[in-house]
């Protein structure tokens, strides 16, 4: 295995890992393949997200 594209420990530090809740999922009938729409709630600070 080739280390050169290894991340770091210091890389992993960079990263912004957060946990959601789905609060709400809908089909998303005009995607070219089969998707959904998600709400995901991240609490006070961030709160509620669309993907």
């Amino acid at each position: 295995m080739n280390n050169d594209n290894m991340a770091t420990f210091d890389d992993f530090k960079k990263l912004d890992i957060r946990v959601g809740e789905i609060i709400k999922v809908e089909f998303f009938k005009k995607a070219k393949n089969p998707a959904y729409k998600l709400w995901i709630d991240f609490g006070d600070e961030i709160g509620i997200k669309k993907i």
